[in-house]
């Protein structure tokens, strides 16, 4: 059995993405260097869209898998011990793989 979920984006996931996007372009062609511009907010594209589409969430048999780009780090289900909601930018020590500021922090009962 293989269950997939996808991460939950915010709007300002997108707002961010088209500010870069539109800097990279705006600001070569103000010096009149519309091609750098091009070049650079493709570039920007290219590494926004890896970065959201990057990040997924499955359950395979009695695994929890979470994708951060090409890696997964695969939790037996047994092990979690709590799920908690939580909100906010950071989330006490650790670095996530989240598009949102709505976030599942997951507490293991082994840290090993």
């Amino acid at each position: 059995m293989k269950i997939d979920f996808a991460p939950k984006i915010d709007w300002w996931i997108y707002f961010v993405c088209g500010i870069t996007v539109l800097a990279c372009i705006i600001g070569p062609a103000i010096d009149g260097d519309t091609l750098i511009g091009v070049f650079l907010a493709l570039s920007m594209l290219v590494l926004w869209i890896c970065a959201i589409c990057g990040v997924k969430y499955q359950i395979r048999e009695n695994k929890l898998g979470i994708r951060k780009f090409f890696h997964w780090t695969w939790i037996p289900i047994s092990k979690i011990a709590i799920i908690q909601k939580e909100h906010g930018v950071a989330v006490q020590g650790s670095v996530s793989a989240v598009l949102s500021l709505d976030r599942l922090r997951i507490t293991l009962t082994d840290k090993s």
